[in-house]
């Protein structure tokens, strides 16, 4: 039995989560490829306007491009150690986002196109951490945006949250 679910769909392709992995499918020729793991599953995704990338969220980040080349980030050393990091514009950002321990993930738990060379990343919030985000997909950077929306205090829904 499959988990099957659609994060993002285009004109062209179609990418599922299938338990934790993340798939982009060609939708006439049927064609599947890997695009990474989540741990935990995948619970968000976007493919780019021209269908040169696509990215995933769960336990961190997944940027993959058409051509092959993956970017991680928001993950432990352990799960991004063969495959490059986004880089942090402002070197405080990862100070920041490590300060609690060293080797731990942060959940992306929502993202949102700004255009068709940003994203808007939503991360932990329910946690300490919450936070805003930008990464920019041609730098390969993620820059903090703001501070929250933490909603630990909140009951949990299914609702999206506005960020």
């Amino acid at each position: 039995m499959s988990d099957y679910k659609i994060l993002a769909e285009s004109e062209s392709y179609i990418l599922k989560r299938d338990y934790e992995h993340a798939k982009l499918q060609h939708k006439q020729s049927k064609e599947k490829i890997m695009v990474g793991d989540h741990y935990g599953d995948p619970c968000c995704g976007l493919i780019a306007p021209d269908e040169s990338w696509c990215i995933t969220g769960g336990d961190g980040l997944i940027l993959w491009f058409l051509e092959g080349n993956m970017w991680t980030g928001f993950r432990t050393r352990e799960s991004g150690a063969q495959r490059n990091q986004l880089q942090f514009k402002n070197p405080e950002d990862m100070r920041w986002l490590r300060s609690s321990t060293e080797d731990i993930c942060r959940f992306v738990h929502d993202m949102k196109l700004v255009d068709s060379k940003s994203v808007r990343i939503l991360l932990d919030p329910r946690s300490d951490y919450a936070s805003t985000w930008l990464l920019d997909i041609e730098t390969k950077t993620l820059a903090k945006v703001a501070d929250g929306p933490n909603m630990q205090d909140q009951l949990w829904t299914d609702d999206k949250i506005d960020f």
